[in-house]
């Protein structure tokens, strides 16, 4: 069971609903369909790209976390639950207002690991519902007393 997002998953769970919204905008002020096709491309293009760099920039590569058994995979690594400190589910910021949620799991080596969260859909994030990973981690009960929430 995978735990963690995937930049594709930003792209289509976030990215292109967004530019979706505003390309409704457009059209409802009866803009010129080729521009609306070209501003889409180019919002999700130019959104999804600064997101994905930041996430590359502030966490260095994050690995996909993957549950397997009684330990947790993160790229190549396999993790023992009983290696987990703590797992936090953090907000962090891109631009300003620009905000993504990550893992940071916390091992006993002193080691901290980051993993994307798994998205979660524009009208979801707008209503406040909390992240899908939150939910799969209380799921297991030896990771469930390791989470840390805000």
């Amino acid at each position: 069971m995978r735990f963690s997002g995937t930049y594709i998953d930003r792209l289509i769970w976030f990215f292109i609903p967004m530019s979706f919204l505003v390309a409704i905008l457009l059209w409802i002020f009866s803009i010129d369909t080729d521009i609306i096709i070209k501003s889409f491309v180019t919002l999700t293009l130019v959104c999804w790209s600064a997101d994905t760099l930041s996430i590359l920039i502030n966490y260095k590569n994050p690995q996909r976390l993957i549950l397997e058994g009684r330990q947790l995979r993160y790229g190549n690594d396999n993790i023992a639950f009983s290696e987990i400190k703590s797992i936090e589910i953090i907000t962090a910021r891109c631009f300003r207002r620009w905000t993504y949620r990550m893992i940071k799991i916390e091992l006993f080596t002193s080691k901290t690991i980051y993993s994307i969260a798994k998205p979660v859909f524009i009208i979801d994030l707008i209503k406040g519902r909390k992240s899908k990973t939150e939910d799969l981690i209380q799921s297991v009960p030896e990771l469930k007393n390791k989470l840390i929430t805000e």
